[in-house]
């Protein structure tokens, strides 16, 4: 009986002692930092400056994003189709400019650096955009399904709103 005593002590003591085990905690997924890969459509444009403010939405547009090339299609405002030519007929410089002044277009690489979002373009239909500032840094802020470039000097804030497309 005494042995049985000292076993049931040393057993009580043992699991008293002994490191208990927890069921394992859930492992939260890690958070997934906000990208800007995929396709997005250009909500609208503000500009604020000292005397100014100004607001625009596009009239349609898409802006592709893969993991380091992008692509900006803006048409600002609405662009009609181009009635057919006759044999021979050619479309009056005005007609030309008219049709391409509302058009935002540049495509090339990307890259994040801390909160700026630079776009390096190789080909834009401005020309000083691609030759001679072909490296363009905009603040940038994603949230989920919004992306917002800002963009600040010493003229005013230029901010693009963007929505993620479906």
């Amino acid at each position: 009986m005494k042995n049985t005593l000292l076993l049931m002590l040393a057993l009580a003591l043992v699991s008293a002692c002994a490191e208990k085990k927890e069921a394992p905690a859930e492992v939260a997924a890690p958070m997934e930092e906000p990208s800007m890969e995929g396709a997005w459509v250009l909500d609208h444009i503000s500009w604020k400056s000292p005397d100014t403010t100004m607001y625009w939405k596009p009239y349609k547009s898409i802006l592709l994003y893969t993991d380091k090339y992008y692509s900006v299609e803006v048409a600002m405002e609405e662009r009609p189709s181009w009635p057919e030519l006759s044999e021979g007929e050619e479309r009056s410089p005005d007609d030309i400019i008219n049709a391409y002044s509302g058009l935002i277009s540049n495509s090339g690489t990307y890259e994040i650096v801390g909160d700026s979002l630079i776009h390096n373009a190789i080909v834009a239909k401005y020309p000083n955009f691609m030759n001679d500032n072909p490296r363009n840094a905009r603040h940038v802020t994603i949230e989920k399904d919004s992306a917002y470039f800002t963009d600040t000097n010493e003229e005013g804030v230029q901010r693009w709103v963007m929505k993620r497309m479906e």
